[in-house]
Protein backbone atom coordinates (compact mmCIF):
# COMPACT_ATOMS: atom_id res chain seq x y z
CA UNK A 1 0.00 0.00 0.00
CA UNK A 2 2.80 2.46 1.04
CA UNK A 3 4.65 1.59 -2.73
CA UNK A 4 0.86 2.29 -4.75
CA UNK A 5 0.72 6.00 -2.56
CA UNK A 6 4.29 6.67 -3.53
CA UNK A 7 3.38 6.20 -7.22
CA UNK A 8 0.65 8.58 -7.02
CA UNK A 9 2.59 11.20 -5.11
CA UNK A 10 4.47 10.83 -8.11
CA UNK A 11 2.72 11.54 -10.30
CA UNK A 12 0.60 14.02 -9.00
CA UNK A 13 3.69 16.03 -7.39
CA UNK A 14 6.14 15.53 -10.12
CA UNK A 15 5.78 19.21 -11.03
CA UNK A 16 6.99 20.66 -7.33
CA UNK A 17 5.40 23.00 -5.44
CA UNK A 18 5.46 26.39 -5.69
CA UNK A 19 5.10 27.92 -2.24
CA UNK A 20 2.75 31.63 -1.65
CA UNK A 21 3.42 34.69 -1.94
CA UNK A 22 1.83 36.58 0.99
CA UNK A 23 1.85 39.96 2.26
CA UNK A 24 0.55 41.35 5.55
CA UNK A 25 0.04 44.95 6.00
CA UNK A 26 -3.16 47.08 7.93
CA UNK A 27 -5.74 48.00 5.16
CA UNK A 28 -7.87 45.58 4.42
CA UNK A 29 -9.96 46.91 1.98
CA UNK A 30 -10.98 45.04 -0.86
CA UNK A 31 -9.46 45.92 -4.96
CA UNK A 32 -10.91 45.17 -8.35
CA UNK A 33 -7.74 43.14 -9.87
CA UNK A 34 -8.56 42.98 -13.88
CA UNK A 35 -6.24 40.83 -16.12
CA UNK A 36 -6.87 41.66 -19.73
CA UNK A 37 -5.57 41.74 -23.74
CA UNK A 38 -6.17 41.72 -27.05
CA UNK A 39 -3.87 41.25 -30.13
CA UNK A 40 -3.96 41.97 -33.82
CA UNK A 41 -4.88 38.03 -34.32
CA UNK A 42 -8.53 36.88 -34.32
CA UNK A 43 -10.01 33.83 -33.02
CA UNK A 44 -9.80 32.30 -36.95
CA UNK A 45 -6.76 33.00 -37.29
CA UNK A 46 -5.54 31.53 -34.20
CA UNK A 47 -6.96 28.01 -35.33
CA UNK A 48 -4.24 28.46 -38.07
CA UNK A 49 -1.61 27.65 -35.62
CA UNK A 50 -2.69 24.93 -35.15
CA UNK A 51 -4.95 25.70 -32.51
CA UNK A 52 -8.08 25.07 -30.60
CA UNK A 53 -8.46 28.56 -31.15
CA UNK A 54 -8.51 31.93 -28.41
CA UNK A 55 -10.85 34.24 -27.55
CA UNK A 56 -10.13 37.28 -25.82
CA UNK A 57 -11.08 37.60 -22.32
CA UNK A 58 -10.94 40.09 -19.44
CA UNK A 59 -10.83 38.41 -15.91
CA UNK A 60 -12.38 39.92 -12.74
CA UNK A 61 -11.77 39.35 -9.21
CA UNK A 62 -11.42 41.40 -6.01
CA UNK A 63 -8.65 40.77 -3.84
CA UNK A 64 -8.08 41.88 -0.20
CA UNK A 65 -4.61 43.98 0.84
CA UNK A 66 -4.51 42.22 3.97
CA UNK A 67 -3.05 39.16 2.06
CA UNK A 68 -3.28 40.32 -1.41
CA UNK A 69 -4.61 37.21 -3.17
CA UNK A 70 -7.16 36.72 -5.44
CA UNK A 71 -10.49 35.39 -4.06
CA UNK A 72 -13.92 36.32 -5.18
CA UNK A 73 -14.86 36.22 -8.62
CA UNK A 74 -16.94 39.43 -9.92
CA UNK A 75 -20.01 38.04 -11.62
CA UNK A 76 -22.74 40.45 -13.26
CA UNK A 77 -20.38 42.64 -14.71
CA UNK A 78 -20.63 44.42 -17.92
CA UNK A 79 -17.15 44.37 -19.88
CA UNK A 80 -17.06 46.73 -23.04
CA UNK A 81 -13.75 46.73 -25.73
CA UNK A 82 -14.26 50.72 -27.24
CA UNK A 83 -12.05 52.34 -29.67
CA UNK A 84 -11.32 56.13 -30.41
CA UNK A 85 -13.78 55.42 -33.04
CA UNK A 86 -16.38 55.11 -30.38
CA UNK A 87 -16.93 51.57 -32.06
CA UNK A 88 -18.04 48.96 -28.83
CA UNK A 89 -17.72 45.27 -28.31
CA UNK A 90 -19.08 43.74 -25.76
CA UNK A 91 -18.04 40.56 -23.64
CA UNK A 92 -20.19 37.59 -22.53
CA UNK A 93 -19.42 36.33 -18.97
CA UNK A 94 -18.45 33.29 -19.07
CA UNK A 95 -17.93 32.28 -15.21
CA UNK A 96 -15.87 32.30 -12.70
CA UNK A 97 -14.62 35.89 -13.26
CA UNK A 98 -13.85 35.73 -16.97
CA UNK A 99 -15.49 37.13 -20.10
CA UNK A 100 -15.31 36.81 -23.46
CA UNK A 101 -14.99 38.32 -26.50
CA UNK A 102 -17.04 36.24 -28.98
CA UNK A 103 -16.38 37.59 -32.00
CA UNK A 104 -14.28 35.47 -34.18
CA UNK A 105 -13.16 38.02 -36.47
CA UNK A 106 -12.09 40.69 -34.47
CA UNK A 107 -8.66 41.67 -34.15
CA UNK A 108 -7.10 44.70 -33.09
CA UNK A 109 -6.11 46.97 -35.80
CA UNK A 110 -2.58 48.54 -36.40
CA UNK A 111 -2.85 52.40 -35.76
CA UNK A 112 -5.76 52.08 -33.58
CA UNK A 113 -6.36 52.84 -30.36
CA UNK A 114 -8.26 50.62 -27.62
CA UNK A 115 -9.52 51.03 -23.98
CA UNK A 116 -11.80 48.51 -21.22
CA UNK A 117 -14.74 49.80 -19.51
CA UNK A 118 -15.73 48.27 -16.51
CA UNK A 119 -19.30 48.34 -14.51
CA UNK A 120 -20.02 46.76 -11.47
CA UNK A 121 -23.80 45.57 -10.32
CA UNK A 122 -22.95 48.07 -7.57
CA UNK A 123 -22.60 50.77 -9.41
CA UNK A 124 -18.47 51.40 -9.71
CA UNK A 125 -17.30 52.18 -12.74
CA UNK A 126 -13.42 51.12 -13.84
CA UNK A 127 -11.57 52.12 -17.68
CA UNK A 128 -7.91 50.94 -19.23
CA UNK A 129 -6.10 53.72 -20.73
CA UNK A 130 -5.85 54.07 -24.29
CA UNK A 131 -3.42 51.18 -25.61
CA UNK A 132 -2.40 50.33 -28.96
CA UNK A 133 -0.58 47.44 -30.90
CA UNK A 134 3.35 48.48 -30.36
CA UNK A 135 4.96 50.24 -33.34
CA UNK A 136 7.09 48.21 -36.16
CA UNK A 137 6.18 45.18 -38.12
CA UNK A 138 6.46 42.04 -36.10
CA UNK A 139 8.59 38.99 -38.04
CA UNK A 140 7.53 35.96 -38.37
CA UNK A 141 7.99 33.95 -35.65
CA UNK A 142 10.96 31.94 -35.61
CA UNK A 143 12.03 28.45 -35.48
CA UNK A 144 12.48 26.47 -32.76
CA UNK A 145 15.48 24.22 -31.55
CA UNK A 146 16.86 22.62 -28.99
CA UNK A 147 19.98 21.06 -27.51
CA UNK A 148 20.79 18.42 -24.76
CA UNK A 149 22.50 19.39 -21.73
CA UNK A 150 22.41 19.38 -18.25
CA UNK A 151 21.65 21.83 -15.16
CA UNK A 152 22.67 21.42 -11.65
CA UNK A 153 19.41 21.26 -8.96
CA UNK A 154 19.06 20.57 -4.99
CA UNK A 155 16.54 17.63 -4.45
CA UNK A 156 16.23 15.97 -1.53
CA UNK A 157 18.05 12.69 -0.60
CA UNK A 158 17.45 10.46 2.69
CA UNK A 159 15.97 14.26 4.24
CA UNK A 160 19.17 16.00 3.41
CA UNK A 161 19.39 18.48 0.42
CA UNK A 162 22.19 17.65 -2.27
CA UNK A 163 23.08 18.60 -5.92
CA UNK A 164 22.38 16.47 -8.88
CA UNK A 165 22.92 16.72 -12.55
CA UNK A 166 19.30 16.99 -14.28
CA UNK A 167 19.50 15.76 -18.43
CA UNK A 168 17.16 17.76 -20.38
CA UNK A 169 17.24 19.89 -22.78
CA UNK A 170 17.53 23.50 -23.75
CA UNK A 171 14.69 24.61 -25.99
CA UNK A 172 15.19 27.90 -27.49
CA UNK A 173 13.57 30.16 -30.65
CA UNK A 174 15.34 32.64 -33.27
CA UNK A 175 14.94 35.92 -32.82
CA UNK A 176 14.73 38.29 -36.26
CA UNK A 177 17.37 40.59 -37.12
CA UNK A 178 16.22 43.81 -35.66
CA UNK A 179 16.37 46.70 -37.76
CA UNK A 180 14.17 49.33 -36.14
CA UNK A 181 17.04 50.79 -34.43
CA UNK A 182 14.98 51.00 -31.09
CA UNK A 183 14.05 47.76 -28.66
CA UNK A 184 11.47 45.14 -29.06
CA UNK A 185 9.89 43.84 -25.92
CA UNK A 186 9.12 39.87 -26.07
CA UNK A 187 6.74 38.44 -24.11
CA UNK A 188 6.48 34.11 -24.65
CA UNK A 189 3.90 31.91 -22.69
CA UNK A 190 3.39 28.41 -23.58
CA UNK A 191 0.47 25.81 -23.98
CA UNK A 192 1.61 21.80 -23.91
CA UNK A 193 0.10 18.82 -24.96
CA UNK A 194 0.82 15.54 -24.59
CA UNK A 195 -0.07 11.79 -25.14
CA UNK A 196 0.07 9.38 -22.54
CA UNK A 197 -0.70 5.20 -22.30
CA UNK A 198 -1.66 3.38 -19.44
CA UNK A 199 0.83 0.16 -20.04
CA UNK A 200 -1.24 -2.25 -18.55
CA UNK A 201 -3.29 -4.83 -20.91
CA UNK A 202 -6.01 -5.02 -21.12
CA UNK A 203 -7.15 -1.35 -20.62
CA UNK A 204 -10.38 0.66 -19.59
CA UNK A 205 -8.82 3.66 -21.11
CA UNK A 206 -5.42 2.81 -23.13
CA UNK A 207 -4.13 6.19 -24.88
CA UNK A 208 -5.00 10.16 -23.77
CA UNK A 209 -3.83 12.91 -24.59
CA UNK A 210 -2.97 15.57 -21.41
CA UNK A 211 -3.15 19.58 -21.63
CA UNK A 212 -1.90 20.95 -18.65
CA UNK A 213 -1.75 25.39 -17.84
CA UNK A 214 0.83 24.23 -15.06
CA UNK A 215 3.38 22.55 -17.28
CA UNK A 216 5.71 25.15 -18.31
CA UNK A 217 3.17 28.17 -17.05
CA UNK A 218 6.00 30.59 -16.52
CA UNK A 219 6.71 33.21 -19.27
CA UNK A 220 9.55 34.64 -20.25
CA UNK A 221 10.56 38.16 -21.18
CA UNK A 222 13.03 39.50 -22.78
CA UNK A 223 14.38 43.19 -24.41
CA UNK A 224 16.37 42.55 -27.97
CA UNK A 225 17.91 45.47 -29.63
CA UNK A 226 19.94 43.49 -32.36
CA UNK A 227 18.09 40.32 -33.12
CA UNK A 228 19.38 37.07 -34.74
CA UNK A 229 20.10 34.77 -32.97
CA UNK A 230 19.02 32.16 -31.03
CA UNK A 231 17.47 33.62 -27.07
CA UNK A 232 17.03 29.95 -24.51
CA UNK A 233 13.28 29.87 -23.07
CA UNK A 234 13.39 27.55 -20.52
CA UNK A 235 15.24 23.89 -19.65
CA UNK A 236 12.76 20.72 -19.65
CA UNK A 237 14.23 17.94 -17.57
CA UNK A 238 13.79 14.47 -19.84
CA UNK A 239 15.17 11.93 -17.56
CA UNK A 240 12.18 10.86 -15.61
CA UNK A 241 9.88 13.14 -17.28
CA UNK A 242 6.60 10.88 -18.52
CA UNK A 243 5.34 13.62 -21.09
CA UNK A 244 7.97 12.77 -23.35
CA UNK A 245 7.74 8.62 -23.40
CA UNK A 246 5.28 9.09 -26.42
CA UNK A 247 4.66 12.94 -28.37
CA UNK A 248 4.65 16.28 -26.74
CA UNK A 249 3.53 18.75 -28.53
CA UNK A 250 4.23 23.01 -27.54
CA UNK A 251 2.50 25.89 -28.69
CA UNK A 252 4.41 28.79 -28.57
CA UNK A 253 3.37 31.82 -28.52
CA UNK A 254 5.21 34.88 -29.17
CA UNK A 255 3.72 38.56 -28.30
CA UNK A 256 5.51 41.95 -29.44
CA UNK A 257 4.44 44.54 -25.93
CA UNK A 258 4.84 47.52 -24.91
CA UNK A 259 7.53 49.18 -22.78
CA UNK A 260 4.71 49.66 -19.74
CA UNK A 261 3.52 46.24 -20.24
CA UNK A 262 7.41 44.69 -19.92
CA UNK A 263 7.73 46.71 -17.15
CA UNK A 264 4.61 45.51 -15.24
CA UNK A 265 4.95 41.98 -16.23
CA UNK A 266 8.77 42.14 -15.67
CA UNK A 267 8.05 43.37 -12.29
CA UNK A 268 5.47 41.11 -11.36
CA UNK A 269 8.40 37.93 -12.26
CA UNK A 270 10.69 39.90 -10.04
CA UNK A 271 8.13 39.19 -6.95
CA UNK A 272 6.82 36.39 -7.33
CA UNK A 273 7.47 34.32 -10.22
CA UNK A 274 4.01 33.92 -10.50
CA UNK A 275 0.91 35.59 -12.57
CA UNK A 276 -2.20 37.52 -11.59
CA UNK A 277 -4.01 34.29 -11.03
CA UNK A 278 -1.98 33.82 -7.79
CA UNK A 279 -0.70 36.46 -5.53
CA UNK A 280 -0.43 39.62 -6.76
CA UNK A 281 2.42 41.92 -5.79
CA UNK A 282 2.23 45.36 -4.76
CA UNK A 283 3.12 48.77 -5.87
CA UNK A 284 2.73 47.32 -9.06
CA UNK A 285 2.33 50.23 -11.65
CA UNK A 286 -1.61 49.90 -13.65
CA UNK A 287 -2.66 51.03 -16.55
CA UNK A 288 -6.39 51.20 -14.93
CA UNK A 289 -8.63 53.64 -12.92
CA UNK A 290 -11.30 53.65 -10.91
CA UNK A 291 -13.89 56.93 -11.14
CA UNK A 292 -15.20 56.88 -8.11
CA UNK A 293 -11.00 56.64 -6.40
CA UNK A 294 -11.80 52.73 -5.18
CA UNK A 295 -8.63 50.33 -5.45
CA UNK A 296 -7.98 49.01 -8.87
CA UNK A 297 -5.29 46.85 -9.88
CA UNK A 298 -3.73 44.65 -12.68
CA UNK A 299 -3.51 45.88 -16.93
CA UNK A 300 -5.07 45.80 -19.75
CA UNK A 301 -2.81 45.23 -23.10
CA UNK A 302 -2.62 45.30 -26.77
CA UNK A 303 0.02 43.58 -28.25
CA UNK A 304 1.08 42.21 -31.38
CA UNK A 305 0.93 38.22 -31.36
CA UNK A 306 2.99 35.33 -33.04
CA UNK A 307 2.89 31.40 -32.68
CA UNK A 308 3.91 28.64 -33.70
CA UNK A 309 3.40 24.69 -32.69
CA UNK A 310 6.63 22.30 -31.97
CA UNK A 311 6.55 19.06 -31.75
CA UNK A 312 9.04 16.74 -29.24
CA UNK A 313 9.27 12.85 -28.22
CA UNK A 314 12.16 10.86 -26.69
CA UNK A 315 12.53 9.32 -30.49
CA UNK A 316 14.71 13.16 -31.08
CA UNK A 317 17.43 11.97 -27.97
CA UNK A 318 20.49 10.38 -28.32
CA UNK A 319 19.53 8.24 -25.31
CA UNK A 320 16.69 6.34 -24.30
CA UNK A 321 14.33 7.10 -21.45
CA UNK A 322 13.50 4.35 -18.99
CA UNK A 323 9.27 4.31 -18.43
CA UNK A 324 9.25 3.88 -14.94
CA UNK A 325 5.10 3.72 -14.51
CA UNK A 326 5.39 0.50 -16.73
CA UNK A 327 8.00 -0.63 -15.11
CA UNK A 328 5.94 0.00 -11.68
CA UNK A 329 2.54 -1.45 -13.67
CA UNK A 330 4.12 -4.59 -14.91
CA UNK A 331 6.00 -5.56 -11.82
CA UNK A 332 3.89 -8.40 -9.83
CA UNK A 333 4.74 -7.33 -6.63
CA UNK A 334 4.07 -3.19 -6.94
CA UNK A 335 0.36 -2.02 -5.13
CA UNK A 336 -1.12 -1.08 -8.61
CA UNK A 337 -3.19 1.99 -9.30
CA UNK A 338 -6.33 3.26 -11.68
CA UNK A 339 -3.65 4.91 -13.64
CA UNK A 340 -2.01 1.24 -15.13
CA UNK A 341 -5.13 0.64 -17.01
CA UNK A 342 -6.72 4.14 -17.28
CA UNK A 343 -5.43 6.76 -18.52
CA UNK A 344 -8.05 8.97 -17.64
CA UNK A 345 -6.66 8.58 -14.04
CA UNK A 346 -3.52 10.53 -14.83
CA UNK A 347 -3.64 13.51 -12.62
CA UNK A 348 -0.79 15.94 -13.81
CA UNK A 349 -2.82 17.68 -16.36
CA UNK A 350 -6.80 17.41 -17.50
CA UNK A 351 -6.89 13.86 -19.79
CA UNK A 352 -8.85 13.60 -22.79
CA UNK A 353 -9.22 10.12 -24.41
CA UNK A 354 -9.87 12.31 -28.20
CA UNK A 355 -6.65 13.92 -29.52
CA UNK A 356 -6.77 17.21 -30.49
CA UNK A 357 -7.84 18.40 -34.26
CA UNK A 358 -5.08 19.82 -34.58
CA UNK A 359 -3.15 16.52 -33.74
CA UNK A 360 -0.07 15.81 -35.64
CA UNK A 361 -1.18 12.08 -36.84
Amino acid sequence: MQRGLLFCLFILFSNGCIEPYEFVIRNNSPALVVEGFISDVSYNETLEYPNDGRYFYVKLSYTSDVTNRRGEAVTGAVVKLENESNQGWLYTEEGDGKYLLLDKDFKAMKGGKYRILVDLPEGEHYESEWEAVPDGNLAPIGNISYEETEELSYQYVAQEEVIREIQGVDVRIGLPINETQSSVYYLWKFEPTWKFESPSNPSVNRRCWISSDVYLSDYVLHEDNVGGYDKKLFFMETVGNERLLWDFSLLVKQFAISKDYYQFMSDMQKQTNTSLSDALPYNLQTNLKAKDGTGVKGYFTVVSERATRWYFSQRDLSYVLKDKIREYCLNPLSDKGPLCWDCMAYGNGVPSTSPPVWWKK
